[in-house]
């Protein structure tokens, strides 16, 4: 049993890689608070709620994250406006989501090409 069972076939050769890289970047996510407004009760009223909580919503929603992140729009103050992530939390989730990205690609592909 994996973290991605019912995404990714279980002989998937990305998926203990894959379950890494999504721990690191869960605890990252934790690092930076990201839980404390990406929750499913919607605290700050965002008109599109991304949520990050499960493996499976990670691997769907790595790219948005990533280009949040990159662009320096997360987190939101209490007012709703876009704030600096710290230097240091800013290139540990670069890094952790980058690699996290990767390997969901790396899955998917993989799905796809055994596939035809």
């Amino acid at each position: 049993m994996t973290l991605f069972d019912g995404l990714f076939d279980a002989d998937n050769p990305f998926l203990p890689r894959l379950e890494a890289a999504y721990r690191t970047l869960a605890l990252r996510m934790r690092d930076g608070q990201c839980e404390n407004c990406h929750m499913p009760h919607n605290p700050m009223p965002m008109r599109r709620l991304v949520l990050m909580h499960t493996p499976a919503h990670a691997a769907g929603e790595i790219a948005r994250l990533m280009q949040a992140v990159r662009a320096d729009r997360m987190p939101l103050d209490d007012s709703g406006i876009e704030q600096p992530l710290d230097p240091a939390l800013k290139r540990a989730l670069l890094e952790s989501g980058g690699a996290f990205e990767a390997l969901v690609g790396g899955a998917k592909q993989w799905e796809v090409t055994r596939r035809e």
